[in-house]
């Protein structure tokens, strides 16, 4: 347990972050749109079909919808709504166009002890509003347990990664302090260099997905961060190339500056 708390503190040292989701929604949406959005849910689960059909944006008034949206509402029917609370909250506004869009996503517990996620996503422009998607989906329990960082029914992979996580900032800042205590020209820069590694891969620590990008850069090389609460935590390590070419820098001028110290020879 000890263990498993000093790697989530360290985690937290390299980058992690999360953001209050019900504050953010709170400060920046409106009580209207939280109301709608809210309100949307409550038509489907009550099998007001046509009702939730009418409040779609025109272009998605279809049979395929009308069906789509009876089945959503079954699997919300059995959604405490009443006990909705925000996981996610998305919001683009168009300044040109004055329209603003925002895409509500709550967790709500269910008659049966289970759980659904569900999500509307709304147009506003003017006093119109268009629902533009919606979807809802079970899940055995809150996403914030599901997504929870716990050493526990992990792979030899996640250790490794979670490892590497650990060790690259090590190394990186390691370089760096090293350059900076030297003598070298421009060590300041030099240093800089050494905290960049590239290319960085990710490990979604919930589901073990491994990604990787090429062209992607991380500062200090380890990471570890979420989004929200109800996010999986993301943990990601680069390559310290900065740290490798700024050694090599180091070690060459090192040994030009030895070269330049010994004593020349005289010809007889």
């Amino acid at each position: 347990m000890r263990t498993q708390r000093a790697l989530v503190v360290a985690l937290a040292l390299l980058a992690a972050c999360t953001t209050d989701v019900n504050m953010y929604a709170m400060k920046n949406t409106t009580s209207a749109e939280r109301t709608f959005a809210a309100s949307y849910l409550a038509l489907l689960a009550g099998g007001r079909i046509d009702s939730a059909v009418a409040l779609l944006a025109p272009a998605l008034r279809s049979d395929t919808t009308r069906r789509i949206a009876a089945t959503v509402g079954v699997l919300l029917s059995r959604a405490r709504l009443d006990s909705l609370h925000f996981i996610a909250v998305h919001i683009n506004e168009n300044l040109g166009t004055h329209e603003r869009q925002t895409t509500l996503s709550y967790e709500a517990p269910t008659s049966d002890s289970q759980w659904v996620a569900a999500s509307v996503a709304t147009n506003y422009r003017g006093d119109t509003a268009n629902v533009v998607g919606f979807s809802a989906y079970p899940v055995a329990e809150q996403l914030e347990t599901t997504n929870a960082f716990t050493l526990t029914h992990r792979s030899p992979i996640h250790f490794i990664w979670l490892a590497l996580a650990l060790l690259m900032p090590i190394c990186t800042i390691g370089c760096a302090v090293w350059i900076v205590r030297s003598r070298m020209p421009r060590r300041w820069l030099w240093a800089v260099v050494a905290l960049i590694t590239s290319p960085a891969m990710a490990l979604n620590w919930t589901t073990g997905q491994l990604t990787g990008q090429l062209n992607l850069f991380l500062l200090f090389g380890g990471s570890g961060i979420r989004g929200v609460p109800a996010a999986p935590w993301i943990i990601s390590f680069g390559v310290p190339l900065g740290a490798i070419v700024s050694y090599f820098r180091l070690r060459a001028w090192r040994q030009a500056a030895s070269d330049a110290s010994k004593p020349s020879g005289v010809a007889a």
